[in-house]
């Protein structure tokens, strides 16, 4: 289990007198580790209050905290986490007899190449390090898949929303977190990539198996949407492989999309509240031009096998994953998960494995 807490950072909120205790603990891994220092996860940058000399402090994530388990798994489900061209952007001005990291917000970017040159030359900025922005890509997790959340979210705690939000969102967006309207959706939607609820369950699986063959040496994306009931939300758990010099390729997944009633408690495994809400989209990233002149993308078809338990792969009748046709090969967004065009449509099991072949 992960709640909200384990997540966060800002641990208080200054107010002139006796500070009020958030009681973000995101401290683990350098309070249990002796080789690394709070400073390797996050650091403070300021912001101005009012017109004068006051300021108050939150906190720059840096790549460790996107990379560790806590976050990967609270924030994105496991999924994996793609850079964007967004900078943070501070300026050290002088205070007192010292000066200090005042933030200017964020910036954007027409593409990751602008957004790096930009911090390369300006030595002030990070990519990303705020809300659901890493700095470098962060690989999706192939054995944990969310089960369950609570009901109730951490927007019902008001240190969170009113005191640690608003601290991100002044800091980094320059704008009000909570206003007359109620939380600033443009915002929010930048800090959190799913719905922050107050706990989130998570279970270890052995995984299934996507294989295939298609354009060698190419990128191959998999994904899936997931709906969560206790938010009445749905969030996508996308992957990627590499095609070889042969075009085979591999990827492992955590979150099945069918066979629920198979691999239950009496199994040994929980029977998960979060379930598909599609079959696994599978494309390739590229435009490959054949000897024709003709530009196109893989696709293909499903031939799968049923799955045991321990993530074998065995011939069943029940719990087959299954291929639809291609709705979408040309990578609009006519495809289900909005995000992306589809190769083929597959369903699967929570261990096992289905083969796509090129046709």
């Amino acid at each position: 289990m992960v709640d909200w807490k384990m997540a966060t950072t800002e641990r208080l909120y200054a107010t002139g007198g006796q500070p009020i205790n958030i009681n973000g603990k995101y401290f683990a891994p350098f309070a249990f580790k002796d080789d690394v220092e709070r400073t390797d996860y996050y650091e403070p940058l300021f912001y101005r209050v009012g017109q004068g000399n006051s300021f108050r402090r939150f906190q720059r994530q840096k790549q460790p905290y996107y990379e560790s388990t806590a976050i990967r798994l609270y924030h994105f489900h496991g999924s994996a986490i793609e850079p964007e061209p967004v900078v943070l952007d501070w300026e050290r001005e002088s205070v007192g007899q010292g000066s200090i990291p005042v933030s200017q917000g964020i910036q954007r970017f027409d593409n990751m190449s602008a957004a790096r040159q930009y911090v390369r030359e300006d030595g002030s900025s990070q990519v990303g390090g705020v809300g659901r922005y890493p700095e470098e890509r962060v690989p999706a997790m192939e054995h944990y898949r969310l089960v369950g959340t609570s009901d109730r979210t951490a927007f019902s705690s008001q240190r969170y929303t009113q005191l640690a939000m608003e601290k991100v969102s002044q800091g980094a967006f320059q704008q009000r977190f909570v206003g007359q309207g109620g939380i600033n959706r443009q915002v929010n939607q930048q800090i959190h990539p799913t719905t922050p609820n107050w706990v989130k369950v998570f279970e270890r699986v052995p995984g299934a198996t996507i294989q295939g063959q298609g354009p060698e040496n190419q990128t191959v994306q998999v994904a899936v949407r997931m709906l969560v009931p206790g938010s009445n939300t749905t969030f996508v758990y996308s992957q990627r492989a590499r095609t070889g010099e042969d075009g085979q390729f591999s990827v492992t997944v955590p979150y099945s999309t069918t066979g629920y009633d198979e691999f239950g408690p009496e199994e040994g495994y929980t029977d998960p509240e979060v379930r598909a809400d599609t079959a696994y989209q599978v494309r390739t990233t590229g435009i490959t031009t054949n000897e024709s002149g003709y530009a196109y993308r893989f696709a293909g078809t499903a031939t799968p096998d049923g799955g045991s338990s321990d993530g074998s792969a065995t011939p069943t009748d029940s719990a087959t994953p299954t291929a639809t046709a291609a709705q979408s090969v040309d990578g609009n967004s006519g495809g289900p998960l909005g995000i992306l065009g589809t190769l083929a449509a597959v369903a699967l099991p929570l261990a096992g494995v289905a083969a796509l072949r090129r046709r």
